[in-house]
C-alpha cells in the first residue's frame, strides 16, 4: 500500500513538471527563435517480486516504485520564416547561433534575431545583451540612414561596412545549457563547429511551438494529475479501515 501511495505521488511531481514545461512551451508561442522543451519520463529501477507462501516462492513479476524525470531536453528543430520589414530584424536560414554578451560578460547564444540599438547605438538584443561580431560589438553610426544586414553577415551602415555578424555552429546542442531569456550557454562538453547558416534581414524565425500540441499535453497532464490524486486518497483511506481493523478486539 504504502508501495502504491509512493508511486501515485512521484508520478504526480513528474506531472507537475510535464504540464509546466508544456504551459512554459505556450507562454514563449510568440518569442522569436524560441525552442520548445520536452519532458522526458523514467520509471525508478524494477523490483521482482515474488509470492511468499510456506515453501513457494514463485516469482509474480517486476515492479517499479516509481517514475522520475531525468530531463528536459530541448528541440532545436527550426521554425518558421516571417517577413516583418524591420530592418533589425535577422533571420537564420539554416544552422547556427548568434553570440551574445550578458551584462556579467558571459557569451550566451540564441536564435532570436530581433535587434535593437541601445544607447551607444551597438546592435543588441531587446534584453540588453551585446550583439557580437567575432568577440566584438557592432557599432551603428549615428545618423544613418539605411543599414544593411547580408546574408553572409556583413553589416553595412550608408553602404560603408561596420561590422560583420558572426554565427556559431554547435556539434551537439544537447550540451547547451538553457540560461533563460531565449539564451543558452556552452558547457565544458560543448564543441563548436563551422556553420552553413545565412541571414535573411527583414525576416524573423518564430518558435517552433505547436499550440495545438501543447495545449493537449497541458490538459492530458492536468487529467492524469487529478488520476493519480484520486489514486493516493482511495489508498489512504483504504489504509485508515485497514488500520482500523487491525485495532479491532
Amino acid at each position: 500500500m504504502l508501495k502504491g501511495l509512493f508511486s501515485a505521488a512521484s508520478g504526480m511531481r513528474a506531472l507537475e513538471m510535464y504540464t509546466d514545461t508544456a504551459a512554459n512551451n505556450l507562454a514563449n508561442v510568440n518569442t522569436a527563435g524560441f525552442k520548445r522543451s520536452n519532458v522526458q519520463f523514467m520509471p525508478f529501477a524494477e523490483v521482482m517480486i515474488n509470492r511468499l507462501h510456506h515453501d513457494d516462492q514463485q516469482g509474480v513479476g517486476a515492479y517499479a516504485s516509481g517514475t522520475v524525470v531525468p530531463g528536459t531536453p530541448v528541440d532545436h528543430r527550426q521554425g518558421a520564416m516571417v517577413a516583418t520589414g524591420n530592418v533589425l530584424d535577422v533571420a537564420i536560414s539554416g544552422d547556427g547561433f548568434y553570440q551574445i554578451q550578458t551584462d556579467e560578460g558571459q557569451t550566451g547564444y540564441t536564435r532570436n534575431g530581433t535587434f535593437t540599438l541601445n544607447a551607444l547605438n551597438q546592435l543588441s538584443t531587446h534584453d540588453g545583451h551585446l550583439l557580437l561580431a567575432n568577440g566584438e560589438p557592432i557599432t551603428i553610426p549615428s545618423r544613418s540612414a539605411k543599414i544593411e544586414i547580408k546574408p553572409n553577415g556583413t553589416v553595412y551602415a550608408d553602404a560603408q561596412p561596420v561590422g560583420q555578424i558572426t554565427l556559431v555552429g554547435i556539434e551537439d546542442k544537447a550540451t547547451l545549457l538553457p540560461a533563460g531569456e531565449n539564451m543558452f550557454f556552452a558547457t565544458e562538453d560543448t564543441t563548436f563547429t563551422s556553420v552553413d547558416g545565412v541571414l535573411q534581414q527583414g525576416y524573423i524565425e518564430r518558435s517552433n511551438v505547436n499550440v495545438i500540441e501543447e495545449l493537449i499535453n497541458n490538459i492530458k497532464g492536468q487529467r492524469m494529475y487529478e488520476s493519480l490524486k484520486t489514486s493516493i486518497t482511495t489508498q489512504d483511506q483504504t489504509l485508515a479501515k485497514a488500520m482500523e481493523m487491525g485495532q479491532v478486539r
